[in-house]
């Protein structure tokens, strides 16, 4: 069991947990599988999204162990911070952490959105005390 899915688990208890859930996932590297495609642009982020019932999902995992147990094939994936990840997602992309494992978890849009204010504000209180 990770640290993310202590996190998840702990979650369930409190909003207080619930927070430091959020935080670590923030803070985590997690693995997005993508589409093995020949680009001559290495910035370029080419994920899988999968479609179920009419909902998009972006797959995150928190280890390549679970990426690679997922895909059941070796697959290429970009590993990113949660806080970018989370600042590059947008629209309507609901988010799979974890699928098919004990510790999975579908992040909502308005998760995600309420993340992606959390960390824009961090960012620019950050900033704003570095120029202090």
């Amino acid at each position: 069991m990770t640290p993310l899915d202590q996190a998840l688990e702990a979650a369930k208890t409190s909003q207080c947990k619930r927070n430091a859930f959020y935080g670590l996932l923030v803070s985590s590297t997690l693995y997005v599988p993508t589409h093995d495609t020949e680009t001559d642009k290495p910035e370029t982020f080419n994920p899988i999204l999968a479609e179920a019932e009419g909902i998009t999902y972006l797959m995150v995992f928190d280890t390549e162990e679970k990426l690679s147990a997922w895909a059941q094939t070796p697959m290429t994936f970009a590993p990113l911070p949660g806080h970018a990840l989370i600042e590059i997602t947008t629209g309507n992309i609901h988010w799979a952490l974890n699928p098919g494992t004990d510790h999975a978890k579908i992040l909502q849009p308005d998760e995600i959105a309420w993340l992606k204010d959390l960390v824009v504000k961090f960012k620019k209180d950050a900033g704003d005390e570095a120029t202090q």
